[in-house]
């Protein structure tokens, strides 16, 4: 028994009942095979690329651990701030690292606090670390709350849209970095939306707490990138631009004012 070809050019192997089971056009199955390739291939590409783990900033402790030695250390954590599955804190303290100062953002440094709360300075009852607050109307460290730190850390989880308030708590901490000297380490974190730029420039008319900066409301830059760009763009004061120094992320010598991107 062979399989014939009809009218309407349908394949038609033979079956037992003497009949013809039709099958598709061949060029359906053609068509067929190109997908079944190209989803192999689009499988294939997303294994690569899961393979490919992005390190944060805050993994990478042979670049920064060694300008903390013997340091006072601020940071500007919360739950987001990990190493592995750590929080940098603890990884800092477990490391020997001194430090004197925690400070909070929206939500708090635990991140109990609901959106808009007001959250309280306090002492963290785990490290018995002070925990101050810069949510609210105290949203920017002092030369009091500076007092005695020798280098700042800030390491956040950021999601690239500029009604989040981590964005402004970054440049108000740079800012006091910079108005009193301290170096600043800011341990940069992938932009989940990083990859486009979205939505209207705000209009500094309606500058406030969710957004301080002329940009979009998906601004397409990780923390670290932005704070180049505040500098960059000049829209620190030039009492903070005069102190501010960029270092490369592939240098390691601490300089007296500076900024270190990693």
């Amino acid at each position: 028994m062979t399989a014939v070809i009809n009218k309407n050019n349908w394949i038609c192997p033979p079956v037992s009942s003497g009949g013809h089971l039709p099958i598709k056009n061949k060029n359906y199955f053609k068509m067929k095979l190109k997908i079944a390739l190209f989803v192999c291939l689009l499988i294939t590409g997303f294994n690569g690329f899961a393979q490919k783990r992005i390190i944060p900033g805050a993994e990478r402790m042979d670049q920064y651990l060694p300008l903390l030695k013997g340091k006072n250390v601020a940071i500007f954590a919360n739950p987001s701030s990990m190493v592995g599955n750590t929080s940098l804190v603890d990884t800092l303290l477990k490391s020997g690292v001194k430090i004197v100062r925690i400070f909070g953002p929206e939500h708090g440094f635990k991140g109990t606090a609901d959106a808009g709360e007001k959250v309280g300075n306090s002492i963290d009852p785990e490290t018995g670390i002070e925990v101050v607050s810069l949510y609210g109307k105290h949203n920017k460290p002092n030369a009091e709350d500076l007092k005695g730190v020798d280098i700042m850390i800030f390491d956040i989880q950021d999601v690239g849209v500029r009604f989040y308030t981590y964005i402004n708590s970054m440049q108000r901490y740079l800012e006091a970095a910079l108005e009193n000297s301290v170096p600043l380490i800011i341990l940069d974190r992938p932009n989940p939306n990083g990859f486009y730029v979205d939505g209207p420039v705000l209009n500094l008319k309606y500058k406030s707490g969710i957004g301080l900066q002329p940009i979009p409301i998906v601004y397409g830059l990780t923390l670290g990138e932005y704070a180049l760009m505040l500098a960059g763009e000049k829209w620190l004061t030039p009492r903070q631009m005069k102190s501010m120094l960029i270092i490369s992320r592939q240098k390691k010598r601490l300089t007296a004012r500076f900024i270190y991107w990693l």
